[in-house]
Protein backbone atom coordinates (compact mmCIF):
# COMPACT_ATOMS: atom_id res chain seq x y z
CA UNK A 1 0.00 0.00 0.00
CA UNK A 2 1.08 3.81 -0.63
CA UNK A 3 1.19 6.03 1.62
CA UNK A 4 0.85 9.92 1.35
CA UNK A 5 2.50 12.60 3.26
CA UNK A 6 0.39 16.67 2.29
CA UNK A 7 2.75 19.17 3.77
CA UNK A 8 0.79 22.03 1.75
CA UNK A 9 -2.65 23.52 1.46
CA UNK A 10 -1.69 24.46 -2.32
CA UNK A 11 -1.65 21.65 -3.99
CA UNK A 12 -3.96 18.00 -3.83
CA UNK A 13 -2.20 16.35 -6.34
CA UNK A 14 -4.56 14.18 -9.27
CA UNK A 15 -3.09 11.02 -8.21
CA UNK A 16 -5.08 11.96 -4.74
CA UNK A 17 -7.97 12.18 -6.10
CA UNK A 18 -8.21 8.93 -8.58
CA UNK A 19 -10.74 6.95 -6.54
CA UNK A 20 -7.58 4.62 -4.95
CA UNK A 21 -7.84 4.07 -1.04
CA UNK A 22 -4.50 5.25 0.09
CA UNK A 23 -3.34 6.49 3.13
CA UNK A 24 -3.09 10.22 3.49
CA UNK A 25 -0.79 12.03 6.69
CA UNK A 26 -1.54 15.58 6.83
CA UNK A 27 1.83 17.55 8.39
CA UNK A 28 2.66 21.30 8.51
CA UNK A 29 0.13 23.71 7.16
CA UNK A 30 -1.83 20.61 5.22
CA UNK A 31 -3.54 20.36 8.39
CA UNK A 32 -5.62 23.75 7.05
CA UNK A 33 -7.52 20.99 4.71
CA UNK A 34 -9.31 19.96 7.93
CA UNK A 35 -11.01 23.26 8.18
CA UNK A 36 -12.76 22.85 4.95
CA UNK A 37 -14.81 19.92 3.40
CA UNK A 38 -12.18 17.33 1.66
CA UNK A 39 -12.73 15.70 -1.52
CA UNK A 40 -14.97 13.17 -1.66
CA UNK A 41 -12.58 10.78 -2.81
CA UNK A 42 -10.42 11.06 0.33
CA UNK A 43 -13.55 9.17 1.94
CA UNK A 44 -12.54 5.80 1.90
CA UNK A 45 -8.76 6.41 2.60
CA UNK A 46 -7.83 6.22 6.28
CA UNK A 47 -6.35 9.87 7.22
CA UNK A 48 -3.67 10.78 9.99
CA UNK A 49 -2.84 14.36 11.09
CA UNK A 50 0.27 15.01 13.11
CA UNK A 51 -1.05 16.30 17.03
CA UNK A 52 1.76 18.80 17.18
CA UNK A 53 0.99 20.29 13.70
CA UNK A 54 -2.83 20.76 14.68
CA UNK A 55 -1.43 22.52 18.09
CA UNK A 56 1.03 24.53 16.66
CA UNK A 57 -1.89 26.08 14.21
CA UNK A 58 -4.52 26.46 16.98
CA UNK A 59 -6.74 24.05 15.60
CA UNK A 60 -9.62 22.92 17.36
CA UNK A 61 -9.22 19.29 17.50
CA UNK A 62 -13.31 18.78 18.92
CA UNK A 63 -14.18 19.92 15.25
CA UNK A 64 -12.20 17.50 12.88
CA UNK A 65 -14.40 15.10 11.09
CA UNK A 66 -14.44 11.35 13.44
CA UNK A 67 -12.52 8.99 10.73
CA UNK A 68 -9.15 11.03 11.40
CA UNK A 69 -6.38 9.80 13.43
CA UNK A 70 -4.17 11.84 15.67
CA UNK A 71 -0.90 10.71 15.49
CA UNK A 72 2.95 11.95 16.89
CA UNK A 73 6.09 11.82 15.22
CA UNK A 74 6.80 8.40 16.50
CA UNK A 75 3.94 6.82 14.87
CA UNK A 76 4.55 8.58 11.47
CA UNK A 77 7.92 6.71 11.33
CA UNK A 78 6.04 3.71 11.90
CA UNK A 79 3.35 4.52 9.11
CA UNK A 80 6.12 5.11 7.06
CA UNK A 81 7.86 1.86 7.63
CA UNK A 82 4.50 0.00 7.35
CA UNK A 83 3.85 1.15 3.56
CA UNK A 84 5.82 -0.34 0.46
CA UNK A 85 6.00 3.15 -1.21
CA UNK A 86 5.72 6.94 -0.39
CA UNK A 87 5.40 9.98 -1.47
CA UNK A 88 5.80 13.77 -0.09
CA UNK A 89 3.73 16.58 -1.88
Amino acid sequence: MHINILTTTNIIPSVLLNGSAQTMVLVRDSVYLLLQKLPTQFNNCPIYALEADLTARGINKQHLPETLKLINYAELVDLICDHQTNATW
